[in-house]
């Protein structure tokens, strides 16, 4: 899956990413 609005997986909304893996794709 890809990262929030402004990439709030970095944020800590590792709950929407699929982890490390999103971070890449979006982030």
């Amino acid at each position: 899956m890809f990262c929030r609005i402004g990439c709030g997986c970095l944020q800590g909304d590792l709950q929407t990413c699929e982890s490390a893996q999103a971070v890449q794709l979006g982030c």
